[in-house]
């Protein structure tokens, strides 16, 4: 509680909730493999998320203890997101799921429609898992995109700057 009413005099973060840890679903796709593990509820179409999308990169080409996991969370006024989310779900590989985010937030962050019209391929064996983040998410007060999550269950939500981002995983991990 001290380090989150810190964080909010130095302006950091304006909204925080706390999430229980042991409960989050199973990320879709991993980015790094250190031993600090932040969550990211990210949607395929959302703006925002791709511009937090560059700074999980940059933070990774400079980190190598951190492990972004991102959990799939298609918001419903996004028109491409969830067929995008289930095309992605259903690669067999991680390597194969990071390729279809990086092209999504690339089309999403140059409002290429086209681009992500073919990125959206509906996938069923991806349904269910891609629903129990949905309802992971409503459950614990997850509103919207980008959210974070950080290891000892701070969430925070929106497109934090790399420097905030990497000063708060060094905070709260």
């Amino acid at each position: 509680k001290n380090k989150i009413e810190e964080l909010k005099k130095e302006g950091l973060i304006e909204y925080v909730n706390i999430i229980d840890t042991k409960n989050l679903p199973v990320s879709n796709i991993k980015y790094g493999n250190g031993s600090i593990k932040v969550y990211v509820f990210t949607d395929p179409q959302c703006p925002f998320c791709g511009k937090l999308h560059q700074s999980v990169k940059e933070i990774l080409s400079k980190r190598k203890d951190i492990t972004f996991e991102m959990v799939l969370y298609p918001l419903p006024f996004h028109k491409y997101a969830m067929d995008i989310s289930q095309n992605i779900e259903c690669q067999k590989d991680n390597t194969q799921k990071q390729k279809l985010l990086d092209t999504a937030f690339e089309n999403t962050l140059k409002n290429n429609e086209s681009g992500l019209s073919k990125l959206a391929k509906p996938c069923n064996t991806a349904v269910s898992k891609i629903n129990k983040n949905l309802n992971f998410g409503k459950s614990h007060g997850i509103n919207g995109t980008p959210t974070i999550v950080f290891p000892k269950g701070v969430a925070i939500s929106g497109a934090l700057p790399t420097d905030t981002l990497n000063k708060l995983i060094d905070l709260l991990k």
